[in-house]
């Protein structure tokens, strides 16, 4: 009996100990920057287990068909990227759990390509441009974990943004020929408030 009990105690002790030390978690994140896309995490035995690294992707494709009164039209695709990479820091009383310190990079992409065009006098172009953007981040945030093998994390802190200074501009006409550009274009730059929500499970 007592070898029973002794089995049981270990076991229920292995499943605590298993439950309190979740190192993966995966799932997904709405906010900003990244809009809405999936999320990751792994909790090193660094410090404790205090030191986590996170990351987060993005890619969201949309189709556009845009016409006028004057009959000019214009049909293509926009897609939206994102990916990030943080180190977070758990400072509360439980390692990997409970309020956490975050800073890191990320970088979003943004992409138009435009695959048939109608000017207003009739005039029709048959080829493909597209055009590529980029926009860099760096955010320090203050997050919350709750939960266990499913998780909420909210995160609020403040990031700085800062866009390329030039666009990446290609053309291939129907015939085959292609040319390629890089254009100036006034670089984006400023900061304000990140806030974010996530959600998922941790292993």
């Amino acid at each position: 009996m007592k070898k029973q009990f002794l089995i049981i105690g270990m076991l229920m002790a292995t499943v605590a100990v298993f439950a309190q030390n979740k190192p993966v978690r995966i799932g997904v994140k709405l906010g900003m920057p990244n809009l809405a896309g999936l999320n990751g995490e792994y909790v090193t035995p660094l410090v404790n287990g205090r030191l986590g690294v996170g990351l987060d992707l993005t890619y969201i494709p949309l189709g556009f068909n845009y016409s006028d009164p004057s009959g000019a039209s214009v049909s293509g695709k926009f897609a939206l990227s994102y990916w990030g990479l943080e180190p977070h820091f758990y400072f509360g009383k439980n390692p990997g759990k409970g309020p956490y310190l975050a800073a890191g990079f990320g970088r979003m992409g943004l992409k138009a390509t435009a695959t048939g065009a109608t000017s207003s006098d009739g005039l029709s172009f048959d080829g493909e441009v597209s055009g590529k953007y980029g926009i860099n981040f760096v955010q320090f945030k203050l997050g919350w974990k709750w939960g266990g093998l499913f998780y909420f994390r909210p995160e609020l802190g403040y990031g700085l943004a800062q866009g390329d200074d030039k666009m990446k501009v290609d053309v291939e006409y129907s015939d085959g020929k292609k040319e390629s550009d890089d254009a100036d274009v006034p670089g984006v730059a400023g900061g304000g408030i990140v806030l974010n929500i996530g959600f998922g499970f941790a292993f």
